[in-house]
């Protein structure tokens, strides 16, 4: 399935943990990428819970994208040479203290994807956008939005969020010593070149916003170029812990 196809087309023929059907990456031929857990797994786990409070629809999208997103992350990984980690789903964090800071809680929020390598991570917010283009309101607070095709606007909160770098600052105490970056990734038919997007609340301490075709694009080349070192084994044995579920459970 190509990357340029829009979010329903995307979407289409999931399994229960929203991984489409037929098009699973073959782990075996890329064995550089080590994967842990799968994409969507926890928000598969409490739909009704996130359903709650995000309502059913929203959550259901942002499931179905979260496995889609998953599999092209793995698919960009796969065409660089270097041994990468990638982990699915982290969550259940509670209080986290290192690397030289105090502690710190991110409560119930989780990590959709995560990157490791020897020194650097790459954290990754999957966002089930629909086609439009992101954008900022005018005005001082700068509200984010997606402007539909039929010029209708439909709010995004999480573009007026830092709830990313939140979970930035407990991935350093994490994984001491190395250095990150956050990444929010849309829908291949969700335009992000447009210019009010760097007064985003959630880029505006260095955080990117792409679109699958960029990603595919190698568009994170300049922010995570290929040729890392390969991780420390004692943070992976570190991130494992927060691993929601297993590759094998797909």
């Amino acid at each position: 399935m190509g990357v340029a196809l829009c979010c329903e087309q995307e979407t289409e023929g999931v399994n229960a943990v929203g991984i489409g059907e037929g098009y699973r990456p073959d782990y075996e031929s890329a064995p550089h990428v080590i994967v842990h857990g799968v994409a969507g797994a926890g928000t598969a786990e409490d739909r009704d819970g996130m359903s709650a409070r995000f309502g059913r629809e929203d959550t259901r999208r942002g499931e179905l994208f979260e496995g889609f997103a998953g599999n092209a992350i793995w698919r960009w990984l796969a065409s660089r040479p270097d041994e990468v980690h990638l982990f699915h789903d982290l969550r259940g964090f509670g209080t986290v203290e290192g690397g030289g800071f105090g502690p710190m809680s991110i409560g119930r929020a989780n990590i959709d994807h995560l990157v490791l390598t020897g020194d650097q991570w790459l954290m990754i917010d999957s966002k089930g956008t629909a086609a439009g283009v992101l954008c900022c309101e005018p005005g001082e607070k700068a509200r984010g939005m997606l402007v539909r095709p039929d010029g209708s606007c439909v709010a995004q909160p999480w573009m007026d969020s830092l709830n990313g770098y939140s979970a930035g600052a407990l991935l350093f105490r994490l994984l001491p010593g190395l250095t990150g970056f956050p990444v929010w990734l849309v829908s291949a038919q969700t335009n992000t070149d447009h210019p009010s997007l760097c007064r985003s609340r959630c880029i505006s301490k260095a955080g990117r916003i792409i679109n699958l075709v960029e990603l595919a694009a190698d568009d994170l080349e300049c922010v995570f170029p290929s040729g890392r070192p390969p991780a420390d084994p004692g943070l992976v044995a570190v991130l494992d812990r927060y691993v929601s579920a297993p590759v094998s459970a797909v």
